[in-house]
């Protein structure tokens, strides 16, 4: 069985997975000139990635575990 932090990992690298997808797509708009399609994935890349930043706070060991310093 996982663990809550393994749990939380897997999602992490699905979600920078999509974030890179994201961004390859939209790479690939700008290449052919695609101004809207661009925008959709450049919004979509930084809902996904800030989404990420939430999860990584799960990670994140608690100040009074370090003293009062989160790592």
């Amino acid at each position: 069985m996982s663990s809550a932090p393994d749990l939380i990992r897997d999602e992490i690298a699905q979600q920078l997975s999509q974030v890179a997808a994201f961004a390859a797509a939209g790479s690939a708009q700008a290449k052919v000139g695609n101004d809207h399609a661009l925008a959709f994935e450049v919004r979509c890349a930084a809902a996904a990635l800030m989404a990420v930043a939430g999860l990584v706070e799960h990670l994140r060991p608690s100040r009074q575990q370090h003293g009062g310093q989160a790592a």
